[in-house]
């Protein structure tokens, strides 16, 4: 197995690509409390950030296989990946990307925003009779999703966990736009959404190793302790701190390194 990983901001991670959810995998399943967490992480980036100083965050390693399906639109070719790891924060993320949208199309007063607008338009539907969106599931919920990424509506009625789950990512994605417009510039959302955030992409070729991949991502491994847990937080916390004073800082990091 050859594995050739990509480190790449999620903007680029989009780019000339259409995600597939593959019949194996669990449906949607992220409620309020894994979604509040992404939003936390993208408002406490947002806080770091200025002008001059940029930092990113990485938000998750995203494994795909590629069955060398193509589609094209144009003169665009859209190479089509089945997500294999990752598919609840990349799904939670576009449909994040159309909560934007629709945030920009209430307030473009003088079209102020046109270009951001398309570009995200672009981005979540390639072509004109709708055929390519972003990403796509092959479970019972799947128009729910295409059609709010098409559209920006709610389904009509909710049968199962996984439409259910999906209304209510809608929701709190929308509710987070209109919280971060009371704060900040909307633009500063989507300037962090397409720079900001780092993922590593592993793209399998090999099918029986799709298999092998998925088994061993979710039936194997211990939970995280909670001390290390702590360990990883403190340690976050004093990196934050070292802006005030690195000469210092180099001295208690490697007291920290030592001590744990």
């Amino acid at each position: 197995m050859t594995l050739t990983p990509k480190y790449l901001s999620f903007d680029d991670l989009l780019q000339k690509r259409l995600f597939e959810i593959p019949s194996y995998q669990r449906a949607y399943s992220w409620d309020t409390k894994q979604r509040k967490d992404l939003f936390n992480d993208i408002e406490k980036l947002h806080g770091t950030n200025d002008s001059d100083n940029r930092k990113s965050h990485f938000m998750a390693t995203v494994v795909c296989h590629n069955e060398n399906r193509n589609e094209a639109f144009d003169t665009e070719l859209y190479n089509v990946l089945n997500i294999v790891d990752g598919q609840q924060r990349i799904t939670t993320l576009i449909i994040l990307l159309k909560a934007v949208e629709k945030k920009f199309n209430k307030i473009n007063h003088g079209n102020k925003y046109n270009r951001s607008i398309n570009y995200i338009k672009d981005l979540l539907v390639k072509d004109d009779n709708k055929r390519l969106v972003l990403i796509q599931t092959n479970h019972s919920s799947s128009t729910i999703l295409r059609e709010y990424l098409i559209h920006g509506t709610y389904p009509n009625e909710i049968k199962t966990h996984a439409a259910k789950a999906l209304n209510s990512g809608f929701k709190d994605c929308e509710s987070f736009v209109n919280e971060w417009c009371s704060k900040y510039e909307i633009i500063d959302l989507l300037i962090l959404l397409r720079n900001d955030l780092y993922f590593i992409l592993h793209i399998l070729e090999d099918e029986a190793t799709v298999y092998t991949v998925f088994e061993v991502l979710n039936s194997r491994g211990l939970a995280v302790d909670w001390l290390d847990k702590c360990k990883s937080m403190l340690m976050g916390i004093a990196f934050e701190q070292s802006n005030n004073n690195k000469i210092i800082f180099e001295d208690k990091l490697h007291w920290l390194r030592e001590y744990w």
